[in-house]
């Protein structure tokens, strides 16, 4: 009967209690996954799994490229592992665009960072063309992309986008 007489005070500390165990587990569970790929283009979201790694990309400002508004060209990257240091890939050293299967964008790729630990790593690639032009030219008809990043655990990971 003493247990029914606590139930008001077990219903007011096992309550938070719970609440905030749900909440740890459910912020543990996507704290391990790159999910910077909330937004619109969510499911333009090309993911690799090799060696240990995961990556992720998205092409980021799809809608300015299709539109002909677009100075860059911007991909969400995310990137995750539970052995060895992410820190050791320079992403804008080891990415490359090639576009329709040949003509490739010349240009300096610059990685803009995000939320980066030593396991996960997100943030924004973008490549500006050296032609400012560039852009323009080839997104007049349908444009196959493709994302190429080297060395990340494996020899490359290639991801492909229909604009």
């Amino acid at each position: 009967m003493q247990i029914l007489r606590d139930l008001p005070m077990l219903k007011r500390t096992a309550f938070p209690l719970l609440l905030m165990i749900t909440f740890l587990t459910v912020m543990s569970v996507l704290v391990g996954v790159p999910n910077v790929f909330a937004g619109s283009h969510a499911l333009s979201v090309r993911e690799s799994n090799a060696a240990g790694i995961t990556v992720a990309a998205a092409v980021a400002n799809a809608d300015e490229l299709r539109a002909g508004d677009a100075e860059s060209i911007e991909f969400e990257i995310g990137l995750d592992t539970h052995f060895g240091d992410l820190f050791q890939f320079q992403i804008d050293e080891l990415a490359e665009i090639v576009v329709n299967g040949e003509r490739q964008l010349e240009g300096a790729f610059e990685w803009v960072g995000g939320q980066e630990t030593s396991h996960h790593r997100n943030g924004r690639l973008v490549l500006t063309p050296d032609n400012p032009d560039a852009l323009g030219q080839w997104l007049t008809e349908e444009v196959k992309i493709e994302l190429r990043l080297n060395e990340i655990g494996t020899e490359v990971r290639t991801f492909r986008w229909e604009l």
